[in-house]
């Protein structure tokens, strides 16, 4: 009987060894295997089901080409899915940053002091992997990632988010006095930060920031989706939209990171966007990309579709064309964007078509 104990002592202590072994190298890995037993078919309905996906853990990381691609075209094609991936990242870089690696040395003692409790002579007994076992102890770990991720996801004291709504643009200060403008339907979230430590923000949507300097010149770290941008003091303007990431730096010096591809050094001027599975980099008109701040609208050949998407993004409205050839007419010029009504009438006049708003939608005919 006592044998008998020992050797399940020994069986189940070789398979938590095991498990233990795959969350030191990544712990990641444990959550998959776990979801992915018990949960084959992913419906993508909740962020759970991004998390458990391999390939989208892949493009999370950057470390797979081919992920990289179809999850850029996926979102590209599933706009509302917008707030459930967000959800998914930013429960993924909790983890990532929370993340306690174990060392192997820890890992050897604490295998020899197991074996020191067991019985004098016990022989250690090979036999075939308790899947049950392996399985369950998926689960606990799974559990408790799970536990510590939301505590830091959903707790006020350790994620902060601020956000606009749709036509709203808002100036907000961040609590180491950099000053933040966000763009309407964005929000930023942002950790407590401590002194003399990283300071990270993540970007959905679009957001102006004037970084303030610190006594221990501090990196300010903002992520997006496709690259991290990375600043001590500086002005710049970020865009993070499923499908499309840019930056461009209004004044100071900022350094654009993404794995696979060497670090871009930025100027005042320069433009660096992520689109097509390229960094593009180019010297733009800085006023161009800032006039959202003063809730105008600046276009230089724009095609009504073009602005027809500024507009569904910026104000929440469905926008569709009962004449085709209409969306292919272009502008080049200024315009106010503090009201969608004054806007669309500016737009009607100057590109002499007819122009229908009613009930959150917005209908474009030809004269």
């Amino acid at each position: 009987m006592n044998a008998l104990k020992v050797k399940s002592t020994i069986s189940q202590y070789t398979m938590i060894k095991k498990v233990l072994k795959l969350l030191v190298t990544n712990y990641i890995d444990a959550v998959l295997y776990c979801t992915q037993t018990l949960y084959m078919q992913v419906n993508y309905e909740r962020s759970e089901d991004f998390i458990s996906d391999e390939s989208f853990v892949s493009w999370f990381h950057k470390n797979d080409e081919n992920s990289v691609q179809k999850w850029d075209l996926w979102l590209q094609s599933n706009p509302g899915k917008e707030g459930i991936v967000e959800d998914a990242v930013q429960f993924l870089r909790i983890l990532q940053t929370t993340e306690n690696g174990v060392s192997p040395e820890k890992l050897n003692a604490a295998e020899q002091e197991l074996r020191s409790g067991m019985q004098a002579g016990s022989k250690v007994i090979s036999i075939r992997r308790n899947r049950f076992w392996y399985a369950a102890a998926a689960v606990v770990i799974f559990a408790l990632l799970v536990t510590i991720g939301l505590t830091y996801f959903l707790s006020p004291s350790k994620q902060t988010q601020l956000a606009t709504q749709y036509g709203q643009i808002k100036h907000e200060r961040l609590p180491d006095g950099t000053e933040v403008v966000l763009n309407a339907n964005s929000r930023i979230t942002y950790g407590k930060w401590q002194k003399g430590a990283l300071r990270e923000v993540w970007v959905n949507g679009e957001a102006l920031f004037h970084v303030q300097k610190t006594p221990e010149h501090s990196k300010f770290i903002v992520h997006t989706n496709a690259f991290d941008i990375e600043v001590t003091g500086t002005t710049f303007n970020v865009i993070n939209t499923p499908g499309k990431s840019n930056v461009v730096l209004q004044e100071g010096t900022v350094r654009i990171h993404r794995s696979g591809v060497d670090e871009i050094v930025m100027k005042p001027g320069d433009f660096v966007e992520f689109s097509n599975q390229q960094i593009q980099k180019k010297t733009v008109t800085k006023r161009d990309y800032l006039a959202w701040t003063e809730s105008k609208l600046v276009f230089d050949n724009t095609t009504l579709k073009e602005i027809a998407t500024i507009i569904k993004d910026h104000y929440g409205v469905d926008v569709q064309f009962a004449d085709k050839s209409v969306a292919d007419k272009t502008i080049t010029g200024i315009m106010p964007n503090d009201n969608l009504d004054v806007l669309l009438k500016a737009l009607e006049a100057t590109l002499d078509c007819n122009i229908q708003h009613a009930n959150n939608k917005i209908v474009i005919n030809s004269k």
